[in-house]
């Protein structure tokens, strides 16, 4: 009665986060599946006999007496053989679990990757991990802007931060070229003049804030605490995969103590010609043995690949 009860309860939930009318349905869908799983784990002992029987039905005509005994085993402590099954379920259940959440990251990459990243190449560490230990120095940036057939190019760096009490994460990049590279899509205030002071916020952000532009906030950084000036509001933020705030390469430069750009993006000129422009970045390249050109195709094969390589791990040990 109880694992019925259980079950039933559910069940339910789970139809209720995925056919209901409700402003969360995720939560509902994952406590529903939780308490599915609890009372199937409830109703073992009390459902191991009588599906032990008509699974092993054919055992003894297959295997003889070796058939036989193995039904009747089964058969004969209901409860022990529930637990054996348990343990399977459990580990089916994680690898259903991981599978599906691996798929939702690398689909987020790729939604990323099409959706905000308008640059033609970028410069990431190869592998698909870190840059060396700290980073590209952002001389190898100022490199790729001098080579012939660039149209812009800038350095990328990722921090931590502290904005109003609440720990966030910022990107940085050169506010002149970055409309250029990636399509954040501005809403208000210019984003290509953000200073050493200033902040773009994206615009979901700033509806869950209650912010308004030109509003100051308080921030804290490795450097100390500051004020920055909301600036720009711009489209594009945590549901593209990127972050909800944005700070110039300067700004970051007065902020934080470690000062290297964690991948360079570069966008080819018009009339161009990409492959020669790839070839004349590679050269520079030679001077950083951990860095590599990929297209948007190969970034986004890169960084899947590093979800498909904890899978596999995660496979193996389950």
């Amino acid at each position: 009665t109880i694992g019925v009860v259980i079950t039933a309860v559910g069940v339910g939930s789970l139809l209720y986060g995925l056919f209901g009318n409700v402003g969360n349905p995720t939560l509902f869908v994952g406590i529903g599946a939780l308490v599915v799983f609890l009372g199937v784990a409830a109703l073992g002992p009390v459902i191991a006999r009588p599906v032990s029987r008509l699974l092993a039905a054919p055992l003894p005509k297959l295997k003889g007496m070796v058939g036989v005994l193995a039904r009747e085993n089964a058969v004969r402590n209901p409860r022990r053989t529930a637990s054996t099954a348990a343990a399977l379920m459990i580990g089916v259940a994680l690898v259903g679990f991981i599978t599906i959440f691996a798929a939702s990251i690398k689909n987020s990459i790729a939604t990323a990757v099409d959706s905000a990243f308008t640059a033609d190449v970028v410069v990431a560490a190869k592998g698909g991990g870190p840059p060396s230990l700290s980073g590209f120095s952002p001389d190898l940036a100022q490199k790729i802007k001098e080579v012939p057939g660039v149209g812009a190019a800038s350095g990328l760096r990722f921090a931590g931060a502290e904005l109003q009490g609440k720990g966030v994460f910022i990107i940085a990049s050169d506010p002149a070229t970055s409309t250029q590279l990636f399509d954040v899509k501005p809403k208000s205030g210019d984003f290509k003049q953000i200073g050493i002071n200033d902040i773009a916020v994206s615009s979901d952000r700033m509806k869950k804030e209650g912010w308004v532009l030109g509003q100051r906030i308080s921030a804290k950084f490795p450097k100390g605490a500051s004020t920055l000036k909301i600036a720009a509001v711009f489209g594009m933020g945590q549901q593209a995969g990127l972050s909800d705030y944005f700070i110039s390469l300067d700004g970051y430069d007065a902020h934080y103590t470690q000062q290297l750009d964690s991948q360079v993006y570069a966008k080819v000129a018009d009339g161009a010609n990409p492959r020669v422009v790839a070839r004349d970045i590679k050269k520079i390249l030679k001077e950083y043995p951990t860095a590599e050109l990929l297209d948007q195709e190969q970034f986004k094969a890169t960084r899947s690949g590093q979800v498909d390589q904890i899978l596999n791990l995660i496979y193996a040990l389950l």
